[in-house]
């Protein structure tokens, strides 16, 4: 439904929420130039009353860790790379201008509040996540072939809140898109959806926090996971959950799940 009238064109948008371009075809005499236009989407969300305290319980993910923390940066992140320019990263995962708070381009990493847990840690807000005190303690997706793009865990029952602890490796060349996604799948064929969006709710795990939207919980004086929490529909019967690698560059490491049920 494309209209011009005038110097003003007027078109009918795809109900698809979020930040969109279209770009513009432009001509005045000799000018002839394709134009950016910037627009937003927003969907109405009926306001959701806040939930009284409730207690969550630990999701069994062991079977689904597949690296530790402190090999997170010792695997071969190759391919695939975008096909033009990219200020990506490096073989090991970390981003080519990193400056972390332990020096330019160091790996520093430190377990040891997690390993030392008795097999629970309970972050700042009081979220326990079940984790190892050996071996693999997370499930790493990312658009890298070194590991799956995403993982899916099994849940059974109904539950009113959800809680995902990751840490992640992101950059500022990833700002304000989709660098992963959380997806709850109900037994009806239903889903609940949750983005990862540098730096609202994710950031890079070897940097200072910056996220606005999700918890941040440090467990060494370097290293920093994030905690997100999503919203379920209480009434459902829940099938599983997924974590999904979306943007390049972008490795999550996922570290716990835990569910409230009521």
């Amino acid at each position: 439904n494309i209209k011009v009238v005038g110097n003003k064109i007027y078109a009918t948008a795809k109900d698809i929420s979020g930040d969109h371009t279209l770009f513009v075809r432009v001509k005045s005499d000799e000018y002839d130039a394709w134009l950016a236009a910037d627009y937003d989407i927003e969907n109405e969300e009926e306001a959701l009353e806040s939930l009284p305290d409730k207690t969550f319980e630990t999701v069994d993910m062991s079977s689904f860790f597949n690296c530790s923390m402190d090999k997170m940066h010792d695997q071969a992140y190759i391919e695939p790379r975008p096909k033009g320019f990219s200020m990506g990263a490096f073989q090991n995962g970390r981003y080519s201008h990193n400056w972390n708070q332990y020096g330019r381009n160091v790996v520093y990493v430190d377990d040891s509040m997690l390993r030392s847990a008795g097999g629970t840690v309970t972050t700042t807000s009081g979220i326990p996540f079940a984790t190892p005190e050996k071996d693999n303690n997370i499930a790493i997706v990312t658009m890298f072939e070194a590991f799956p793009t995403a993982i899916t865990v099994p849940l059974d029952g109904k539950g009113q809140e959800i809680a995902v602890m990751y840490v992640a490796s992101s950059n500022c060349m990833l700002s304000y898109v989709e660098n992963a996604r959380i997806t709850v799948k109900y037994k009806d064929g239903t889903t609940t959806k949750k983005s990862l969006v540098y730096p609202l709710n994710v950031d890079d795990w070897l940097t200072s926090a910056l996220t606005t939207e999700a918890e941040c919980f440090y467990f060494s004086n370097f290293n920093h996971a994030t905690v997100q929490r999503v919203r379920l529909d209480a009434d459902k019967e829940l099938e599983s959950i997924s974590i999904e690698a979306i943007s390049n560059d972008v490795i999550i490491g996922v570290a716990g799940i835990s569910i409230a049920r009521g």
